[in-house]
């Protein structure tokens, strides 16, 4: 989803609830989580734990704002998901959980996400995502 597609309204209530929980956070960051919504706001003493998450996953640190990136697979029952992570350096973290069919749509997200997160997804995805059935 991009922010064209939201109202001025929604745009606007998104932002505030993301500025709300981190006031410093970029605005390059701010505009990508407004696009990934749904979002959740990861718990302050989860840190330790994104950080071991980057030893399992996909991760990319943007040069320019310092915003760490990082995609996982992560069991659900009997299925799984993609699970990645937005980690800001003032020190909040965001979390945005998609199956399958709407992890595709993070590879032409605007704006876009870094391009190692990106081939990572793509690699998930390949590896992941059910085939449909031959008809």
């Amino acid at each position: 989803m991009t922010e064209a597609s939201l109202g001025q309204t929604e745009l606007a209530e998104r932002k505030e609830w993301l500025l709300r929980r981190a006031p410093a956070m970029p605005k390059k960051a701010c505009d990508q989580l407004v696009a990934l919504w749904p979002v959740y706001a990861v718990a302050n003493h989860e840190h330790a734990y994104l950080d071991r998450m980057t030893f399992a996953g996909t991760f990319e640190q943007d040069r320019e704002t310092g915003v760490r990136y990082i995609a996982l697979v992560w069991p659900t029952g009997n299925k799984r998901i993609l699970r990645p992570y937005v980690d800001l350096p003032t020190g909040e973290a965001f979390l945005y959980e998609r199956d399958w069919t709407q992890a595709r749509d993070l590879l032409t997200l605007s704006p876009e996400l870094p391009r190692g997160v990106k081939r990572g997804v793509a690699e998930y995805i390949n590896r992941h995502a059910p085939t449909p059935a031959p008809e």
